[in-house]
């Protein structure tokens, strides 16, 4: 996943003109290193768009009482056998099989790299920070993982708690991992969590959940080909589509290609139309973006 954040000041400091240029050779060294697309969070998207990002997604946080995950956790009446165990400094990424498992089935979590995993670890380090981690172990393997940090509150006589996930591979798991949470209870009044709503709306039906913050990213695709292959498809979906893509500032994307669906896996080959025309779907490289994070639906796309 290629960055570009070493431009990213150019919008200020010297002008859409030199900040377009610099991005576009950004996005030609990124295809050069073989790199298939570019994230980032954008400190105006008018430049970003300019060379060929949308926006594919946005991270959210969610409120909720602690006491409902109390009730939540009370309500789960099996008992598996869960062993929670706090993690030491460093081991954050005991918690990375499950992640990716989880994330490879979820719809719009992204992949965490080597970085992401070791900036994470330097922020739970429990001898440098107020932030911890833990997983939740059945007897064979972790089935939920998550972090928690300790924040002012607006109650002056409360904390409230910071959790990145809970991370859960069941209903069971999740409760078990919302009892760790309540067990705050008594300090914290409030729990920020990282999930996407639609995961705390089915392991929480009925809770008053509240928006606490979000911010929008952005997705370039530096090479299409490597951007339709590399990305996952359900295994149950069998399918053949051709499209023009427009993508000025990146020819090598430029033209009709045809896309092949079958076991989870595609393939990607470019299509000569000759000279006859094209009465097929066309599309900017903008367009693509939202199609492949799934963050607008085809039909909002067209309407647009």
């Amino acid at each position: 996943m290629g960055g570009v954040a070493g431009v990213a000041v150019a919008p200020q400091a010297r002008g859409h003109g030199l900040a377009r240029r610099l991005l576009t050779e950004a996005i030609e060294a990124m295809h050069d290193r073989g790199e298939v697309i570019s994230t980032l969070y954008p400190t105006t998207s008018s430049l970003y768009r300019a060379v060929g990002y949308e926006f594919g997604g946005r991270w959210e946080r969610t409120t909720i009482d602690i006491a409902v995950l109390a009730d939540a956790a009370t309500a789960s009446t099996r008992d598996e056998g869960h062993v929670v165990e706090a993690l030491a400094a460093g081991e954050l990424e005991r918690m990375r099989p499950l992640y990716d498992s989880l994330a490879a089935d979820s719809h719009g979590w992204l992949d965490r790299s080597d970085l992401f995993w070791q900036r994470s670890n330097h922020a739970t380090d429990p001898g440098t920070s107020n932030s911890f981690g833990y997983v939740i172990d059945d007897g064979s393997e972790p089935v939920a993982g998550l972090t928690i940090r300790h924040k002012r509150s607006d109650n002056r006589l409360k904390f409230s708690v910071d959790v990145d996930g809970p991370f859960a591979r069941s209903d069971v798991a999740f409760s078990a991992a919302a009892r760790l949470i309540a067990g705050l209870g008594t300090t914290a009044d409030r729990a920020t969590l990282s999930l996407p709503v639609e995961s705390l709306t089915a392991y929480l039906p009925g809770a008053v959940l509240d928006h606490w913050d979000s911010w929008l990213w952005m997705l370039r695709i530096v090479d299409v080909r490597g951007a339709l292959t590399a990305r996952g498809y359900n295994p149950c979906v069998t399918a053949s589509f051709a499209f023009e893509l427009r993508d000025q500032l990146a020819p090598w994307n430029q033209g009709h290609w045809r896309v092949e669906v079958a076991d989870g896996a595609a393939s990607v080959e470019r299509l000569d139309v000759g000279s006859g025309g094209w009465s097929g779907p066309s599309l900017d490289v903008q367009t693509l973006s939202c199609l492949f994070t799934g963050f607008i639906a085809p039909l909002d796309l067209a309407r647009a």
